[in-house]
């Protein structure tokens, strides 16, 4: 979990294990065990949209590209009308034009209408004997921005809601260069440790506290730190 000021980093056996008692905004990618954090307000990356659409453009959809320009239009719209507006910027955008948020609406629908429609008519894929027809990796995407039409336009909506993940990204990538690269981890209590120290780490730099200092200070001290600032 990670915000302009803090980080949070914990280690567990799966990643379907979810954190509990959150409240507020949380970005993420479409993993399927994120929304049951139900007291959540969710909204999906569109780094990781803008990379699904690409391929599908690539693979010829019309759609696809359609959509991926539409998206960067929004987050021109939104980082322009933020700098407009300047005491909106982290408390909620302020309220749209009834016809400016149907028209946003409206264009979303239509190109992911594009999209189902295109993809119905192709042939099916080949299957097998039992569970459910297997569909192209396109109209997953297509259907999934559908499902999710409310939480992929709140960043248009709510300015306080990045349009990407990419700061928590940013943040997890030690602990992923030392799974990946440096041989993992010895045992699970190292692993443990590790992530709380990057996340005291990264929580410094943040604030623009001395690294040292910091890790110098006992929890209670730091948790105090960390209220004042």
């Amino acid at each position: 979990m990670s915000t302009e000021k803090t980080t949070s980093l914990r280690v567990a056996e799966g990643r379907g294990e979810m954190f509990g008692d959150l409240t507020g905004r949380v970005v993420h990618d479409s993993f399927a065990s994120y929304p049951k954090m139900e007291a959540l307000i969710h909204r999906y990356c569109h780094a990781h949209h803008l990379r699904e659409l690409q391929a599908a453009k690539e693979q010829q959809e019309e759609w696809a590209g359609k959509m991926l320009w539409y998206l960067l239009v929004l987050e021109r719209f939104v980082r322009r009308a933020k700098r407009r507006d300047s005491t909106h910027q982290n408390r909620g955008s302020p309220e749209l034009a009834k016809d400016l948020r149907e028209t946003i609406y409206q264009r979303y629908d239509d190109i992911l209408n594009e999209a189902i429609q295109y993809h119905q008519e192709l042939p099916p894929l080949p299957s097998g004997k039992r569970g459910r027809r297997r569909k192209r990796t396109g109209h997953n995407l297509a259907e999934r921005l559908q499902r999710n039409r409310e939480d992929s336009l709140r960043f248009v909506f709510d300015w306080a809601i990045p349009f990407t993940n990419n700061l928590a990204e940013r943040d997890s990538r030690m602990m992923k260069l030392v799974m990946k690269i440096s041989g993992c981890f010895r045992s699970q209590q190292g692993a443990a440790d590790f992530a709380v120290l990057r996340g005291v780490i990264s929580t410094a730099e943040k604030q623009g506290w001395d690294v040292i200092s910091t890790l110098r200070l006992a929890p209670e001290e730091l948790a105090d730190k960390l209220l004042i600032g």
